[in-house]
């Protein structure tokens, strides 16, 4: 039986490693018919990067070279992301959004902006796809599990209970006589 990826994990590649992928393929033919080479070679690289970004999710590490080839999907499980899982998505992530912030500052360098206006694009782009990634791959607004909250109150033993209120007695004892003088 096929590892099924988690749903935030099939989100992830389905809404934002597909269609990146597909705008750096058309960007590429766009560079080619144009002749800018340096800026077609790096898009085909960025393109390539982002292959190894969607190969190495999870789910795709134990799929054969046939199986990747053939591009079928698998059905997302509704099970909860495991940590492993979930440190695999951040990771990716971040490369996904260093490797457009990277392509950004190459376009904007490419296009005549300014050092400064590049780096700012680069930063930018960098921010902005990181956190459309993460929101994109997040769950939907989590339901409130109120039996799952904790209340504040820790749950003693009657043990703990004894050491710290002894055994439920206050008692008071003054320092001194209480009669006046």
């Amino acid at each position: 039986m096929k590892e099924q990826p988690a749903r935030a994990i099939r989100r992830f590649e389905v809404l934002i490693l597909r269609p990146l992928n597909i705008a750096f393929l058309v960007a590429l033919i766009v560079c080619i018919v144009k002749t800018a080479w340096t800026l077609a070679v790096v898009i085909f690289v960025c393109s390539f990067l982002i292959g190894i970004i969607g190969q190495s999710l999870p789910h795709r590490k134990k799929q054969t070279f046939s199986e990747l080839a053939n591009g079928k999907t698998l059905p997302a499980s509704d099970g909860e992301l495991s940590d492993d899982d979930a440190f695999a998505l951040g990771k990716a992530i971040q490369r996904l959004s260093f490797l457009i912030g990277l392509a950004g500052l190459t376009i904007g360098w490419k296009i005549g902006l300014h050092w400064y206006w590049a780096l700012l694009l680069a930063f930018g782009s960098y921010f902005v796809v990181g956190l459309f990634a993460a929101l994109l791959a997040s769950k939907s607004p989590a339901k409130r599990q109120s039996n799952k909250m904790p209340l504040g109150v820790p749950d003693w033993s009657e043990e703990e209970k004894k050491a710290l209120f002894s055994d439920g007695k206050r008692e008071h004892k003054p320092n001194g006589d209480s009669e006046e003088e």
